[in-house]
């Protein structure tokens, strides 16, 4: 799991290419992994119109991203025709301004969908998977946030920040960043 510590991390650093590994690593200890992949691939299905590449940490070998190995490079087809995913991805675009209104920016278009894991020992946990920007997407992420409700809540907030951090480089909503630094979801 990842701790407030890193998402704080995350998104008071200037470099988040520099923390994704760190953020991911951490991802991959934990022992459902393969579970929790399948959300990101989701959401990178739907910004690639039906099409993902095979999750991996290493942008490049000795500075050279040709080293990396082919099957890390090789375009994974679901075999549905793209012209069916500009439905999805307008419905998405939707339940951002739906539910997950926390993540909405301001000449930023992001496309995602809320959920909530039923957890029987406590509070529900906060899903959100997404892709930004719509139109020619540069990112696509999956957030869990054990105990913190409803998707909308802590998830979808805290992935709005970090496609932001991602993508421009900074945070234009300090007091989402400090909602999120936090932690206070149920608050």
């Amino acid at each position: 799991m990842i701790s407030q510590e890193e998402i704080k991390s995350f998104l008071e650093g200037n470099d988040p290419e520099e923390h994704i590994v760190s953020v991911e690593f951490d991802y991959l200890s934990d022992h459902i992994f393969k579970i929790k992949e399948v959300p990101g691939n989701l959401a990178a299905i739907f910004a690639n119109k039906g099409y993902f590449f095979t999750p991996h940490l290493v942008k490049a070998i000795n500075g050279n991203p040709k080293k990396i190995p082919s099957k890390f490079q090789e375009k994974h087809s679901v075999g549905v025709d793209a012209r069916h995913f500009d439905l999805i991805q307008d419905a998405m675009v939707e339940a951002v301004s739906g539910t997950a209104s926390r993540a909405v920016m301001k000449d930023l278009v992001i496309a995602g969908k809320t959920g909530t894991a039923q957890n029987p020992h406590g509070e529900d946990h906060s899903v959100f998977i997404a892709f930004a920007p719509k139109e020619n997407p540069r990112i696509a992420i999956a957030v869990y946030v054990e105990n913190a409700g409803w998707g909308g809540r802590a998830a979808a907030t805290t992935a709005s920040l970090m496609i932001e951090k991602y993508i421009r480089r900074t945070i234009s909503r300090p007091e989402l960043q400090d909602y999120v630094i936090a932690g206070n979801f149920m608050n």
